[in-house]
């Protein structure tokens, strides 16, 4: 019985070090302001306001050098592809 007790307590004791280091130690998600920007080495994303005013999310992808804009749509609660065109493109102005 020495051993199974000894087991049941270590468990136990494992369980409330488990319990309380999930209470203590919790982790939030959070919207960063507007025109964050997050990066890595194949993606960069960008957040901003439209000429229309809408949340826009601004995708560019840095291996094939294209910008992908998507924008969210209101009055149907989804986010809308609007455009893919090369950056190029986008930095010229056409």
């Amino acid at each position: 019985m020495d051993k199974k007790l000894l087991t049941i307590c270590s468990l136990f004791g494992l369980t409330a070090i488990l319990a309380l280091a999930h209470l203590l130690v919790t982790t939030t998600a959070q919207a960063g302001p507007v025109g964050s920007v997050v990066s890595n080495r194949d993606f960069s994303v960008v957040t901003g306001k439209s000429s229309n005013g809408t949340d826009s999310i601004y995708i560019l992808d840095n291996r094939r050098s294209l910008v992908a804009v998507f924008q969210y749509d209101v009055a149907a609660k989804i986010i809308k592809p609007q455009v893919v065109r090369p950056l190029s493109e986008v930095l010229s102005g056409r």
